[in-house]
């Protein structure tokens, strides 16, 4: 998701203005669908020296706060701040689950003009890995026919090591229930190529109950003729996990019955 934001320093009143104005794309973590957002700065030390929160709005993908937060700096440079503007999910029980965070060091920021522009919401628990490739998924479930549909359409940039002989990658799919795997399927090999092309559809039953208690681990692997495969990472989706698959998961069930893709970076395994 993505958060519009307004800075401003009123150099007079040696005061930092944020405005928080809307949303878009945002994804919720649970059911009860209400959001807050928290507005901190910090000093060069990362120390926090001041927060402010913004009123909670219901949520839905755009959000709406049109709201400023005033910051008074006390002779502190403006240039030596960072301010951070997290997106809380609030549930029933008025817990706080972090959606997103922003981070603008304010000595990358100009003054001179003040205007709105869009910043990315950034995962805070956001794991760094080396890049082996990505894959693209299709989700698609249908309640009344209770029938969940994924589609391995294809992958692009591949990080490969073993090239010699005849080799080429595929992909695996895992279907979990309740952490259990209950069923297995598996493309095509696609023959010496990095940025393979697969098309393929697997459909299973699921009942509406059961939806929470799904997971997907795809898998992308390369088989070769000499040697061991190489298992280049996975990728999970479902309602229980972070990153990209619980995003393309909760634009599934927000959209039902129509085919929602989404690229997704491969985890290698460590």
């Amino acid at each position: 998701g993505k958060l519009l934001l307004q800075l401003d320093y009123s150099t007079e009143d040696d005061v930092l203005i944020v405005g928080v104005v809307q949303g878009k794309g945002v994804i919720c973590k649970t059911s009860v669908q209400t959001a807050q957002v928290l507005v901190q700065i910090y000093d060069e030390n990362d120390r926090m020296l001041d927060e402010r929160k913004i009123e909670i709005q219901p949520m839905t993908f755009e959000p709406q706060w049109n709201e400023e937060v005033l910051f008074a700096l006390s002779g502190r440079p403006v240039t030596s701040l960072n301010v951070q503007v997290r997106l809380y999910e609030l549930d029933s029980f008025s817990n706080q689950h972090v959606i997103g965070c922003i981070k603008l060091p304010l000595a990358e920021q100009s003054f001179e003009e003040s205007r709105a522009d869009w910043y990315d919401l950034e995962d805070e628990h956001k794991i760094e890995c080396d890049y082996v490739g990505e894959v693209l998924l299709s989700l698609n479930y249908f309640p009344t026919t209770q029938r969940l549909t994924i589609v391995v359409l294809k992958a692009r940039n591949l990080k490969i090591d073993n090239v010699s002989g005849l080799w080429g990658p595929l992909v695996k799919v895992f279907f979990h229930v309740n952490k259990r795997r209950v069923g297995r399927k598996r493309t095509a090999m696609q023959k010496k190529t990095f940025n393979p092309v697969y098309n393929e559809a697997f459909a299973f039953k699921v009942s509406q109950e059961a939806m929470p208690k799904i997971t997907f681990r795809i898998l992308v692997v390369s088989k070769t003729s000499h040697g061991q495969d190489e298992v280049l990472g996975h990728v999970t989706l479902g309602q229980n996990v972070i990153g990209s698959g619980f995003s393309h998961w909760s634009h599934m069930l927000a959209t039902l019955r129509k085919p929602v893709a989404m690229w997704h970076p491969i985890i290698p395994f460590t």
